[in-house]
């Protein structure tokens, strides 16, 4: 997955226009791709799974801020839906280890 893409899509859905949070959000970008890997999720570098990426990497961003704030039900949703449509294409919903 390209990283710098993701970067670039949540800057922007961040209003960011320079360069000081990049070292933190290359770091979220990381974790999140880590999280989601640990999910059973095998990402791609489709356009979907870049937006969804980079969506978290802004949700998750906020979130610092407002800490009573819970991931968006939508996200969840496109998360779950990412899962279920990748399992079901390997015949079945094996196990998520590999």
């Amino acid at each position: 997955m390209d990283a710098e893409a993701v970067l670039k899509i949540a800057k922007a859905s961040l209003n960011l226009l320079n360069d000081h949070q990049d070292a933190f959000l290359r770091s979220l970008i990381s974790s999140i791709q880590e999280e989601l890997r640990i999910q059973g999720i095998v990402l791609t570098d489709s356009v979907a799974d870049v937006e969804m990426v980079a969506e978290s990497v802004a949700i998750r961003f906020r979130m610092r801020a407002e800490t009573d704030q819970d991931m968006p039900r939508y996200l969840k949703f496109l998360r779950n839906n990412r899962l279920f449509s990748q399992k079901s294409k390997e015949g079945g919903g094996g196990n998520a280890d590999g």
